[in-house]
């Protein structure tokens, strides 16, 4: 799951990148198209300086700026309106490209998230399991020695045989004997 999400960031990055690279491409298009505008300015004041000349050769001068001025302008719309269709098309692929990643990324999270939720459940299923079995255990201790004592109240006088194993004791010859009665009563 780490090494997908690192390639997906990865992949991330590289859309990243190459939206950015358009976009550096746009703005060229644009200065272009600026440096044009300004071209088409200054062919505009040679034509009113122009005025000067006589009619014919102004509306002949007139004539052959105005169509390359036109020609121009509609090359550059065309290039703009392409630029334009490249940069939606890239922008929509980025952003889509992105959009899956980020739903990627999500799903991998919750797959996460909803394992680590079924290991702590089973951690905790299995704690609890063990906190009865190891409750149960001293329960049963307890009414064992509770038992015990009760029959060494009853019978002091009387070697009462216990088991070492059932009292949990290391081995002893004689378990009655060698306990003080005064240690039996509490």
């Amino acid at each position: 799951s780490l090494g997908s999400t690192i390639s997906l960031e990865q992949q991330l990055k590289i859309e990243i990148e190459k939206a950015e690279q358009k976009t550096i491409e746009y703005k060229a298009v644009l200065s272009q198209l600026e440096a044009l505008r300004q071209e088409n300015h200054h062919l505009s004041e040679k034509l009113q300086k122009a005025k000067s000349t006589s009619f014919t050769e102004f509306q002949e001068g007139y004539n052959k700026l105005l169509n390359k001025v036109e020609l121009q302008n509609k090359q550059l719309q065309k290039e703009l309106a392409e630029t334009k269709t490249t940069l939606e098309a890239s922008s929509w692929v980025s952003q889509s490209k992105y959009d899956n990643i980020v739903q990627q990324l999500q799903h991998q999270v919750t797959e996460i998230t909803n394992a680590e939720n079924k290991r702590m459940q089973d951690l905790q299923y299995k704690h609890e399991e063990e906190m009865k079995a190891l409750q149960a255990k001293y329960d049963r201790t307890v009414e064992h020695y509770e038992e015990e004592l009760q029959r060494a109240k009853y019978f002091p006088s009387r070697m009462l045989p216990v088991s070492n194993a059932a009292a949990g004791l290391p081995h002893r010859t004689n378990s009655v004997e060698s306990l003080p009665y005064e240690s039996l009563e509490r």
